[in-house]
Formats: C-alpha cells, sequence, structure tokens
C-alpha cells in the first residue's frame, strides 16, 4: 500500500518574489555549467544557488558547495523569502504546453505534490525503469543531509483511465486562483494550486493507496531518500521516512515522453564498410543533408518498425530493422523478451556495441558518446566535425516503461525524457521541523 500525504510545504513568498520565474529552476540534472552561470545571474534569490550551486577549487570541510547551500535556505527562509504553509495541503501544477511548435493544439499536464512514505521497490508499491550511478546520489545525499530537505521532487506515474484526480483537480482550477503562475524555459505555462481541504485531500490519499507507481524521473533522488531515511532513523522522526513526490496519470494525453538521441565522438568512419555492415539488419533509405525534414518525417512515421536515422557529415541514413530474429543471438539468453524489442537497446547491441565497440561502461561514463535533446542540434553538430556519427530516435513510449519495470528489469540509461520537466523550488519538504 501507498501512503500518501499532504505537508506544510515550503515555497517562495509571491509577496516579495513578484517574478516566480526568475527564481525556479529546471532539475539540477539537465542543467549544464552555461545554464547554471545564467541561472546565477537571473536573479539574486534564484533557487540554482541551493539545489545545484558552484563548487570552487579552494572548497573545504567547513566552506563547500552543501554547506553555502545550507546557508542560503536558512537565509532565505530568516528573511521570509521563502515561507512555511499554515497547513498541510497538496499542491497541484497545471502545465499548458504545444509540441513541435504546433500552436494549433495546447496539451494539458496535471499532477500533484505530496509527500511519500518511502518503501522499497515493490510491484504493489513502487518501481523504478532506469539504473542509478554512484556520484549523483553521493551527491544528493550530501546535500539532503545537509539542509535537512528535498528540494527536488522525484517524479512518478500511476494509472487511472477513470481520470479521478484529474476530474477533482478541475473543481479547484476552476473555483481558486493560482498560488502562482509563470512560463518556465521550455515555454510551458505552469499553475500552481494548493489543495488544503480535508475532504478532497482525504479522497486523494485514499485513491493513492492502492495506485503502484512507476518512477518516471528523479530514480537518484529516490534511492538517496531511502538512504536518508535509514541513516537518520536514529532521529526517532517520522517526518524522514517520507520524502517529496510529484504524481500524474500517465493515461493522460499530456504525459509525453521525448526520445534522447547519441553522438558518437571520435569515430573515423569508412562510410561503404559501414553501410554494408548495417544492410545485413537493416533496410536502408539514405537522404541527402537537403532533406533533413523529410527524413525525420519518415523516422517518426516507421516508429513502430525500430527505425533510426543516422547523422553522416554529408548525408542521413534511415534504417529500418529486417526482423528481430536476425538480432537475436546479440543478447544474452535470459533478456527479457520486451528489451530486445527497446530501439535503445537494438541501437547499442547491433550498431553501438557490435560495430563501435562501445562496452556499457563506456556508455555510463559518457566515453565518447554524448546526448542531444534536439535532433537539429545532432545534425549540427555532425556536419561541424567529420569524425563523429549521430543517431537520431523515436521515443520510447509509456507502455514499455510500465512492463519493464513490472517486470523488475532496467533500460538503458538516457531511454526516457519526460517533458515538460517540473519546476525545481517550487514547493521543499523541510524533514527537520
Amino acid at each position: 500500500m501507498n501512503i500518501v500525504k499532504p505537508f506544510k510545504a515550503i515555497t517562495y513568498n509571491i509577496d516579495i518574489i513578484k517574478d516566480i520565474d526568475q527564481v525556479l529552476t529546471p532539475p539540477y540534472d539537465i542543467i549544464d555549467l552555461k545554464m547554471q552561470e545564467e541561472l546565477y545571474n537571473q536573479h539574486p534569490y534564484n533557487f540554482i544557488r541551493i539545489d545545484f550551486g558552484k563548487k570552487f577549487d579552494d572548497d573545504n570541510t567547513n566552506n563547500n558547495v552543501y554547506i553555502r547551500a545550507k546557508n542560503y535556505f536558512e537565509n532565505w527562509l530568516k528573511k521570509n523569502i521563502l515561507v512555511k504553509d499554515t497547513k498541510p495541503s497538496f499542491y497541484l501544477l497545471v502545465q499548458d504546453f504545444t509540441l513541435n511548435n504546433d500552436i494549433n493544439k495546447t496539451l494539458r499536464r496535471i499532477g500533484f505534490f505530496g509527500i511519500y512514505k518511502l518503501t522499497e521497490f515493490s510491484p504493489k508499491t513502487i518501481m523504478p525503469h532506469e539504473k542509478t550511478q554512484s556520484a549523483p546520489k553521493e551527491d544528493r545525499y550530501l546535500l539532503t543531509k545537509a539542509c535537512g530537505a528535498y528540494f527536488s521532487a522525484v517524479f512518478s506515474i500511476y494509472e487511472d483511465q477513470s481520470f479521478y484526480v484529474e476530474k477533482l483537480s478541475n473543481e479547484i482550477v476552476s473555483n481558486n486562483e493560482p498560488y502562482f503562475e509563470f512560463i518556465d524555459y521550455q515555454n510551458v505555462n505552469n499553475k500552481l494550486y494548493k489543495i488544503s481541504e480535508l475532504n478532497i485531500i482525504e479522497k486523494i490519499s485514499d485513491f493513492m493507496k492502492n495506485k503502484p507507481l512507476y518512477i518516471a524521473d528523479g530514480h537518484h533522488r529516490y534511492e538517496t531518500a531511502l538512504k536518508i531515511s535509514k541513516d537518520l532513523k536514529y532521529l526517532n522522526k517520522e517526518a524522514t521516512d517520507y520524502t517529496i513526490m510529484y504524481f500524474t496519470n500517465l493515461c493522460s494525453e499530456g504525459l509525453k515522453i521525448l526520445p534522447t538521441h547519441r553522438i558518437l565522438h571520435n569515430q573515423r568512419i569508412n562510410k561503404e564498410h559501414f553501410k554494408n555492415f548495417l544492410q545485413n539488419y537493416f533496410h536502408l533509405k539514405e537522404f541527402s543533408n537537403n532533406n533533413v525534414e523529410a527524413s525525420i518525417k519518415e523516422l517518426e512515421a516507421t516508429k513502430h518498425n525500430h527505425s533510426f536515422l543516422i547523422v553522416l557529415q554529408d548525408q542521413l541514413v534511415l534504417a529500418t530493422l529486417k526482423d528481430l530474429n536476425l538480432i537475436e543471438n546479440f543478447y544474452e539468453s535470459n533478456v527479457p523478451a520486451i528489451l530486445k524489442t527497446l530501439d535503445v537497446n537494438i541501437l547499442y547491441h547491433v550498431i553501438l556495441k557490435k560495430y563501435f565497440n562501445l562496452s556499457e561502461d563506456d556508455l555510463r561514463i559518457q566515453k565518447n558518446i554524448s546526448y542531444e535533446k534536439e535532433s537539429f542540434e545532432v545534425i549540427n553538430k555532425i556536419r561541424s566535425n567529420s569524425n563523429s556519427i549521430g543517431f537520431i530516435l523515436n521515443p520510447t513510449n509509456v507502455r514499455e516503461l510500465v512492463e519493464v519495470s513490472n517486470l523488475g528489469e532496467t533500460m538503458p540509461q538516457k531511454s526516457t525524457y519526460f517533458y515538460p520537466k517540473i519546476p525545481s523550488g517550487a514547493v521543499i519538504y523541510s524533514f527537520n521541523d
């Protein structure tokens, strides 16, 4: 059984911070150094200083990124830049957005923030879909322990074809003004509402009890919370058994998974040799560099046929798998069938591993491989570097995620990119009070 509860969130004080878009940030794990610098310069109370602060060469045990985060957090609370809510609430986040610049179709995703009683992974409670790495978990652990608070929510999804929470939420949206509203860096309109009515809180909590959850984003955050809970047992505080979580319905049209594309670096490619290898397993269709949009449309049209758009410096090649049976021997015998049909796994086992000799460790440490969200960015980078090759993918779908998770298996890293991202700093859960 899942225990989902309201809490007294810490939020920015909108009486002081008038432009909330100037202080909230994307999740820490998609912020690069360039964006970090931009966020630092954007506003003196930008959340970047707490959630993903700068590190310096002369950092030590008494002055480091985690100590500075703690000092910012405590100072902003004292100055009422951050304020704690007066009563336990759920916090409804309504996000309106478009995809692919389609201004004629606005999508809406409705989710809510609450606190979740931590459990070990189980099909009856919560399941992951990706593996984690030690370095990000250590970073989140040190930050959370230093500050006594969770700053970024674990993003979870559940299945509900009746849209129960959405129907309750529509009444709240219709009858109340949002606590804040802003347009974020993704051009997504975000509205946050407080749900403090006891009868609605009870309905949501009861509804969530028997809903299995899947971690969509925030695997490192969840495993960090498990460790925090165990390590702080000696405090005998119930608050440390919970972490902040965002919940949304996987049946919603507004739940979108975007692909993450790959670029291989430092590869001297014999184009004809590479194509001859590919033809053993894939149907190939070649496009000139002038036909980018047409090639991407054809990739999207073949999303059920295990296709990739391979980006070479002077052309694009659509590779569509001939038959899954042809690549059966690329997998270990005990690999579940669903994992063999994932595009990211086919790309890895057949092309990245077999042809380019990349190991799983290479992927883990990102040796000679990088990732891009925008297909046109992949193409531009390959055009300017003759020793690189790009792979543009179709997105993983949510049903694949659920099936893999239910088997207790995990997908390769960067298999999913849930969109839109949820803002960090919108609601904070402190377990120190």
